[in-house]
């Protein structure tokens, strides 16, 4: 029994895993990942296999190797320009991540609530 939870706790019911199995079977495939996409499988592969490749890196090297990443990363984010003699920096830009209508703000009641202290009552 516990292995059965086991299988279902990973997310793919046996009889799906079974579909995917026997799809590789019939089509030649010599490697055969529980997901119904096989493009998926090579992503999947690359990850795997990097991780393994990291354990092989002596602690300089895995520096480096971070030092890369984080350059390549950071190729992607432009600073926003200086500020000019006596103007203000510019604000950053929004994420977006307003309230919606109707909504509440996250970690605070709601203000109908008269039982929650008023400091931590929605303001709106």
């Amino acid at each position: 029994m516990k292995t059965l939870r086991a299988i279902h706790a990973t997310g793919i019911d046996p009889v799906e895993l079974g579909e995917i199995l026997k799809e590789g079977i019939e089509n030649g495939r010599i490697l055969v990942l529980p997901d119904h996409n096989p493009e998926n499988w090579a992503n999947q592969l690359r990850g795997l296999h990097s991780t393994i490749e990291d354990y092989t890196l002596t602690e300089a090297e895995r520096q480096e190797k971070a030092a890369k990443r984080m350059a390549e990363m950071m190729k992607n984010f432009t600073p926003p320009p200086p500020p000019k003699d006596g103007e203000k920096p510019a604000p950053p830009p929004s994420m977006g991540w307003g309230v919606p209508d109707g909504g509440e703000a996250f970690g605070q009641a709601r203000k109908d609530l008269d039982w929650v202290e008023a400091s931590k009552r929605s303001k709106t």
